[in-house]
Protein backbone atom coordinates (compact mmCIF):
# COMPACT_ATOMS: atom_id res chain seq x y z
CA UNK A 1 0.00 0.00 0.00
CA UNK A 2 1.36 3.38 -0.94
CA UNK A 3 1.60 6.43 1.53
CA UNK A 4 -1.53 7.84 0.88
CA UNK A 5 -3.35 4.56 1.51
CA UNK A 6 -1.91 4.36 4.49
CA UNK A 7 -2.98 7.55 5.15
CA UNK A 8 -5.99 7.15 3.54
CA UNK A 9 -6.63 4.05 6.32
CA UNK A 10 -5.40 5.51 9.37
CA UNK A 11 -8.23 8.44 8.91
CA UNK A 12 -10.63 5.88 8.24
CA UNK A 13 -9.64 4.12 11.43
CA UNK A 14 -9.97 7.10 13.89
CA UNK A 15 -13.04 7.72 12.02
CA UNK A 16 -14.42 3.64 13.01
CA UNK A 17 -13.13 4.25 16.51
CA UNK A 18 -15.14 7.78 16.74
CA UNK A 19 -18.23 6.02 15.69
CA UNK A 20 -17.75 2.22 17.39
CA UNK A 21 -21.38 2.76 19.11
CA UNK A 22 -22.69 2.67 15.60
CA UNK A 23 -22.41 -0.48 13.97
CA UNK A 24 -19.81 -3.56 14.80
CA UNK A 25 -16.31 -2.67 13.34
CA UNK A 26 -14.91 -5.52 12.07
CA UNK A 27 -11.96 -6.35 8.84
CA UNK A 28 -12.96 -9.21 6.25
CA UNK A 29 -11.66 -11.06 3.53
CA UNK A 30 -13.69 -12.57 0.83
CA UNK A 31 -10.91 -13.90 -1.10
CA UNK A 32 -11.13 -11.53 -3.64
CA UNK A 33 -10.79 -7.82 -1.53
CA UNK A 34 -10.03 -6.71 2.20
CA UNK A 35 -13.29 -4.61 3.67
CA UNK A 36 -12.51 -2.86 6.54
CA UNK A 37 -15.16 -0.46 8.35
CA UNK A 38 -18.61 -0.84 9.63
CA UNK A 39 -20.83 -3.92 8.63
CA UNK A 40 -24.23 -4.52 9.32
CA UNK A 41 -26.08 -7.82 8.60
CA UNK A 42 -22.53 -8.55 7.15
CA UNK A 43 -22.56 -6.24 4.89
CA UNK A 44 -20.75 -3.10 4.57
CA UNK A 45 -22.71 -0.05 6.25
CA UNK A 46 -21.67 3.65 7.61
CA UNK A 47 -17.72 4.15 7.38
CA UNK A 48 -15.76 1.79 5.45
CA UNK A 49 -12.92 0.62 2.28
CA UNK A 50 -12.50 -1.95 0.62
CA UNK A 51 -8.76 -2.45 -1.10
CA UNK A 52 -8.22 -4.92 -3.91
CA UNK A 53 -6.00 -8.21 -3.85
CA UNK A 54 -2.97 -5.82 -4.01
CA UNK A 55 -4.06 -3.85 -0.96
CA UNK A 56 -4.80 -0.92 -3.53
CA UNK A 57 -7.90 1.24 -2.23
CA UNK A 58 -10.88 0.35 -4.34
CA UNK A 59 -13.50 2.21 -2.72
CA UNK A 60 -13.69 4.19 0.51
CA UNK A 61 -16.30 6.36 2.42
CA UNK A 62 -19.76 5.71 3.53
CA UNK A 63 -21.52 3.02 2.47
CA UNK A 64 -25.35 1.55 2.58
CA UNK A 65 -25.77 -2.04 2.55
CA UNK A 66 -22.67 -3.15 0.84
CA UNK A 67 -22.59 -0.22 -1.47
CA UNK A 68 -21.13 3.07 -1.62
CA UNK A 69 -23.55 5.61 -0.58
CA UNK A 70 -22.80 9.11 0.47
CA UNK A 71 -19.04 10.95 0.21
CA UNK A 72 -16.88 8.98 -1.27
CA UNK A 73 -13.81 7.48 -3.43
CA UNK A 74 -13.77 5.19 -5.86
CA UNK A 75 -10.39 3.91 -8.15
CA UNK A 76 -10.24 1.38 -11.09
CA UNK A 77 -8.00 1.04 -13.94
CA UNK A 78 -9.85 3.63 -16.27
CA UNK A 79 -10.87 6.55 -13.49
CA UNK A 80 -10.73 7.78 -10.07
CA UNK A 81 -13.84 9.17 -8.55
CA UNK A 82 -14.37 11.47 -5.41
CA UNK A 83 -17.59 12.60 -4.60
CA UNK A 84 -21.10 12.44 -3.76
CA UNK A 85 -22.51 8.85 -4.59
CA UNK A 86 -25.93 7.36 -4.39
CA UNK A 87 -26.51 3.44 -5.00
CA UNK A 88 -22.39 3.20 -5.82
CA UNK A 89 -22.88 5.50 -8.89
CA UNK A 90 -21.65 9.48 -8.83
CA UNK A 91 -24.65 11.73 -7.90
CA UNK A 92 -24.05 15.01 -6.93
CA UNK A 93 -20.88 16.71 -7.41
CA UNK A 94 -17.99 15.42 -7.65
CA UNK A 95 -14.32 14.96 -9.61
CA UNK A 96 -13.59 12.51 -12.22
CA UNK A 97 -9.64 11.33 -13.03
CA UNK A 98 -9.80 9.82 -16.28
CA UNK A 99 -6.43 7.73 -16.23
CA UNK A 100 -5.70 9.60 -19.82
CA UNK A 101 -5.40 12.74 -18.23
CA UNK A 102 -9.05 14.23 -18.39
CA UNK A 103 -10.34 15.49 -15.20
CA UNK A 104 -13.94 16.35 -14.86
CA UNK A 105 -14.88 18.70 -12.11
CA UNK A 106 -18.94 18.64 -12.06
CA UNK A 107 -22.44 17.56 -11.28
CA UNK A 108 -23.21 14.10 -11.91
CA UNK A 109 -26.36 12.14 -12.73
CA UNK A 110 -25.93 8.21 -12.54
CA UNK A 111 -22.04 8.18 -13.07
CA UNK A 112 -22.64 10.38 -16.27
CA UNK A 113 -21.53 14.46 -16.41
CA UNK A 114 -24.89 16.22 -16.17
CA UNK A 115 -25.64 20.05 -15.60
CA UNK A 116 -22.81 22.40 -15.05
CA UNK A 117 -18.97 21.34 -14.50
CA UNK A 118 -15.24 22.35 -16.23
CA UNK A 119 -13.62 19.13 -18.41
CA UNK A 120 -9.66 19.63 -18.98
CA UNK A 121 -9.01 17.15 -21.69
CA UNK A 122 -5.60 15.70 -21.79
CA UNK A 123 -5.24 17.06 -25.30
CA UNK A 124 -5.19 20.74 -23.50
CA UNK A 125 -8.42 21.95 -24.53
CA UNK A 126 -10.57 22.96 -21.69
CA UNK A 127 -14.27 23.26 -21.51
CA UNK A 128 -16.77 25.12 -19.27
CA UNK A 129 -20.18 24.81 -19.37
CA UNK A 130 -23.40 22.69 -19.18
CA UNK A 131 -23.02 19.12 -20.23
CA UNK A 132 -25.33 16.02 -21.26
CA UNK A 133 -24.36 12.92 -21.15
CA UNK A 134 -20.70 13.37 -20.55
CA UNK A 135 -20.43 15.51 -23.58
CA UNK A 136 -20.91 19.28 -23.53
CA UNK A 137 -23.57 20.48 -24.61
CA UNK A 138 -25.58 23.88 -24.33
CA UNK A 139 -23.76 27.25 -23.19
CA UNK A 140 -20.17 26.87 -23.02
CA UNK A 141 -17.00 27.84 -23.37
CA UNK A 142 -14.14 25.67 -25.31
CA UNK A 143 -10.37 26.65 -25.03
CA UNK A 144 -8.22 25.00 -27.56
CA UNK A 145 -4.84 24.05 -27.33
CA UNK A 146 -4.11 26.13 -30.31
CA UNK A 147 -5.21 29.28 -28.58
CA UNK A 148 -9.12 29.88 -30.28
CA UNK A 149 -11.88 30.01 -27.71
CA UNK A 150 -15.37 29.20 -28.93
CA UNK A 151 -17.99 30.76 -26.75
CA UNK A 152 -21.97 29.70 -27.38
CA UNK A 153 -23.61 26.51 -27.71
CA UNK A 154 -23.04 23.03 -27.99
CA UNK A 155 -24.81 19.81 -28.84
CA UNK A 156 -23.13 16.56 -28.35
CA UNK A 157 -19.63 17.63 -27.71
CA UNK A 158 -19.35 20.05 -30.94
CA UNK A 159 -20.21 23.51 -31.45
CA UNK A 160 -23.53 23.60 -32.72
CA UNK A 161 -25.54 26.81 -32.87
CA UNK A 162 -24.69 30.71 -32.19
CA UNK A 163 -21.48 31.43 -31.30
CA UNK A 164 -18.46 33.45 -31.27
CA UNK A 165 -15.07 32.42 -32.04
CA UNK A 166 -11.94 34.13 -30.81
CA UNK A 167 -8.56 33.64 -32.93
CA UNK A 168 -5.35 34.38 -31.45
CA UNK A 169 -4.42 36.57 -33.70
CA UNK A 170 -6.94 39.16 -33.08
CA UNK A 171 -9.79 38.36 -35.28
CA UNK A 172 -13.19 36.76 -34.49
CA UNK A 173 -16.32 34.51 -35.95
CA UNK A 174 -19.72 35.66 -34.76
CA UNK A 175 -22.71 33.70 -35.81
CA UNK A 176 -24.26 30.15 -36.35
CA UNK A 177 -22.01 27.10 -36.30
CA UNK A 178 -22.36 23.74 -37.11
CA UNK A 179 -20.42 20.57 -36.85
CA UNK A 180 -17.69 22.52 -35.08
CA UNK A 181 -17.31 25.03 -38.55
CA UNK A 182 -18.83 28.89 -38.37
CA UNK A 183 -21.56 28.34 -41.41
CA UNK A 184 -21.42 30.79 -44.44
CA UNK A 185 -23.62 33.26 -43.01
CA UNK A 186 -21.26 33.93 -40.26
CA UNK A 187 -19.27 36.97 -39.93
CA UNK A 188 -15.65 37.93 -39.64
CA UNK A 189 -13.85 40.77 -38.07
CA UNK A 190 -10.39 41.92 -37.44
CA UNK A 191 -10.31 42.45 -34.16
CA UNK A 192 -12.35 41.19 -30.91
Amino acid sequence: MNGLGKVAVGVLLVLLAACQDKAAIKTVHDGNALKMGMFVDGKLSGLGLVTSETNQIESMGSWKAGTIDGLGMRTNKIYTDIGEFTNGAMNGKGIKKSRSGDVYLGNFVADNYQGKGVLYYSDGRTYSGTFNNNAPDGRGIMQYSNGNVYMGQFKNGIAEGDGVLLLPNGKRIVGKFAHDEASVTAKYYDHW
